[in-house]
């Protein structure tokens, strides 16, 4: 499936599509979809190529995605890695590497999806936290105080899953899970690993209060309202919100405080 090429705007716009009950985005979504797959040679059982032989740095299976991510911020076979700057354009060079592409096919399978149904809610909410882990520890790297505008979309993919997933077919579920988690690893690599720091939790409730407040508060050195007007600052709020068709409490706690910014985003 071709949702999440293009820096998962395909699967974004469907997550739209249903949260807005929008035709006219699902058919943004469906177009998106239907003229990006570049992902479909690792995503499609028919078109995926076999696995290389197990070595050293393979990867062991694991639940965990900030577990995996670890591993390959400190996998060898990534260190010669060709590109200087970190970026969208690097994705195509990924894709087509000898090395690269079967090191990645590697950590797409390690990632352990349960079959139980009832236990997905906890995968896509690890995949959502790790996602949110590693835009936090991006920030101010670019020497600007900028968050990663791509791994930002890691964050909005995981929203798009978690809206998605009671739509579809129930065999399509670890396709579309994993699908994300390849998109994940990949944008990972393209954006040179960066070292994902260690985020503390803190009391039930409290952090997400906290963390909501200095979101829609913090402005910076910009104007008044100039955060809560740009999209993609709303989208990235919006994404770390409890959604409306999984348990909360399995998500984010039974403390999480979403009113601020669900009247952010209106």
């Amino acid at each position: 499936m071709g949702s999440s090429d293009v820096v998962g705007h395909p699967l974004i716009h469907l997550g739209f599509a249903y949260e807005l009950n929008s035709n006219e985005v699902a058919m943004e979504a469906l177009a998106l979809a239907a003229t990006c797959y570049d992902l479909n040679t690792f995503t499609d059982p028919k078109l995926a190529p076999p696995l290389p032989p197990p070595s050293a740095f393979t990867p062991a299976p694991s639940s965990s995605p900030l577990e995996l991510l670890e591993l390959l911020h400190n996998d060898p076979r990534f260190a010669q890695s060709p590109f200087l700057h970190p970026g969208e354009g690097n994705i195509p060079h990924i894709l087509s590497s000898p090395t690269l592409s079967p090191a990645l096919r590697e950590y797409q399978s390690a990632f352990i999806i349960p079959t139980n149904q009832k236990s997905i809610p906890l995968t896509i909410a690890d995949l959502t936290k790790t996602a949110a882990q590693l835009l936090l520890s991006t920030a101010g790297k670019d020497g600007e105080g900028k968050y990663d505008f791509f791994v930002a979309h890691l964050l909005t993919t995981a929203w798009a899953v978690r809206s998605v997933i009671t739509k579809v077919p129930v065999g399509m579920v670890d396709s579309l899970v994993r699908s994300h988690w390849l998109f994940v690893c990949i944008v990972y690599v393209a954006q040179q690993r960066p070292k994902i720091e260690t985020w503390v939790s803190g009391g039930a409730g409290k952090e997400w209060d906290e963390l909501y407040r200095l979101a829609l508060a913090h402005r910076g050195e910009r104007p008044e309202g100039v955060e809560v007007a740009d999209t993609h600052y709303l989208k990235g709020s919006f994404a770390s919100t409890p959604p409306t068709n999984l348990p909360t409490d399995v998500l984010w706690g039974s403390g999480a405080n979403v009113t601020g910014i669900r009247k952010a985003v209106g």
